[in-house]
């Protein structure tokens, strides 16, 4: 018997797939389709992405080594971070806009894993670029401090935890006003002062603490990929029901969930080891029961209108 060969994947395949992990637009299990890989490889790929630009882009302000010629500057920060997971300095890619982007852009999901959602993140970064202002930074930052005290846990942050992290988020508003003027040795230097925030930060915090806030962000993150799971299993038998449905139509509800829940009892099979239980009805009873409310997905491919999202949905538009 023929042995199997390993697939292997080029540098540049890995830095897109690990680039692609950084804007929280799909879950893994979606990237993990998209690029027919395993979810393990992008886990990775993402962790050796961001050690590596994280460790070149702290020694990047170091003196040439002998031999090497010298480089102004800028240029050195523009070629910090060129050796990342296969990458030679040869290929000469720029950090901005794209590696320091990168690890500048993540700061503030760091700051907030496990402590904020969507609106608290948002929230806390128009707090951090109000003290741009010297005015306004002593209010950002009772106000930052704040927001981490009022977080729920059943242990309170203490006062220097809740400290580093608002003195975090203002180095992140600092790294990120630098970088877009271009200035790349400020960006470095505010940049690695946020990392060093939130390591301080995460320090204060007890144990019990840390290991609670990463339960929840976990918990959270579950919670959001199998929302998704069911979405997308959802659209997808909603196309299939329209698919089977007859000339004339379905004669009721019930003709459709006998007809049809085998095929969502397969779909739920692919689905179900990766997220978990879907519904909690078996299939058929799912499907009438969403039927009989005359709403949502599976109503609309019942009385032959292409459900939002599916394929048929986007050609008709």
């Amino acid at each position: 018997m023929a042995k199997r060969q390993r697939r292997k994947h080029p540098p540049e395949f890995k830095v897109k797939v690990a680039l692609a992990t950084l804007d929280g637009k799909k879950t893994l299990a979606e990237l993990a389709n998209a690029f027919n890989v395993d979810r393990s490889l992008i886990s990775a790929w993402r962790t050796a992405f961001l050690k590596e630009v994280s460790a070149r882009m702290g020694s990047a302000e170091k003196p040439p080594m002998v031999g090497k010629p010298s480089l102004a500057q800028d240029e050195r920060a523009e070629l910090a971070g060129g050796q990342v997971l296969g990458f030679t300095a040869d290929n000469k890619i720029p950090v901005r806009p794209r590696y320091l982007t990168v690890l500048i852009d993540e700061l503030p999901f760091r700051l907030s894993d496990g402590y904020f959602g969507e609106e608290g993140r948002a929230y806390c970064v128009d707090l951090a670029r109000t003290a741009l202002d010297s005015e306004q930074r002593p209010h950002a930052e009772a106000e930052l401090m704040r927001c981490y005290q009022a977080v729920a846990l059943d242990e309170p942050l203490s006062d220097k935890a809740c400290l580093a992290f608002a003195k975090g988020w203002i180095s992140y508003a600092f790294a990120e006003h630098a970088a877009e003027g271009r200035q790349m040795e400020a960006a470095l230097k505010h940049r690695n002062r946020a990392y060093a925030l939130l390591n301080e930060a995460s320090d204060l915090a007890s144990p019990r603490i840390v290991e609670e806030v990463r339960a929840k962000a976990r918990k959270e993150r579950e919670s959001e990929q199998l929302k998704s799971a069911r979405k997308e299993c959802e659209v997808k038998f909603a196309e299939y029901l329209l698919q089977q449905r007859p000339p004339n139509g379905w004669r009721s509800h019930q003709q459709a969930a006998t007809r049809c829940y085998k095929k969502l009892d397969e779909m739920r099979a692919t689905y179900e080891p990766l997220h978990g239980q879907l519904w909690t009805d078996d299939s058929e009873t799912f499907i009438k029961l969403q039927l009989i409310k005359q709403r949502g997905l599976l109503y609309n491919a019942f009385r032959g209108r292409a459900p939002k999202g599916s394929a048929e949905a986007k050609r008709s538009n």
